[in-house]
């Protein structure tokens, strides 16, 4: 998760905050994201986006799976 923290507070605290709580409705919280989506799903919108959130292509597979782990911890 380390790994993860780090990429999560480059590429996604703007947005989601440091705390992971969000904005909502606008910035979803992320706090408890591996309650509501499987590993994969959050994958996917990491890597593709959706809605108002930017994919995020220049990510390697590896970086995309540290930011996972690092969300469902």
């Amino acid at each position: 998760p380390a790994a993860g923290a780090t990429l999560y507070a480059t590429h996604c605290t703007a947005c989601h905050g440091a705390e992971r709580a969000g904005v909502p409705p606008t910035f979803p919280t992320l706090t408890d994201v591996a309650k509501r989506l499987q590993p994969a799903q959050i994958k996917e919108k990491i890597s593709k986006g959706g809605g108002l959130m930017p994919p995020f292509p220049q990510l390697s597979p590896q970086e995309i799976e540290d930011i996972a782990s690092y969300l469902e911890h």
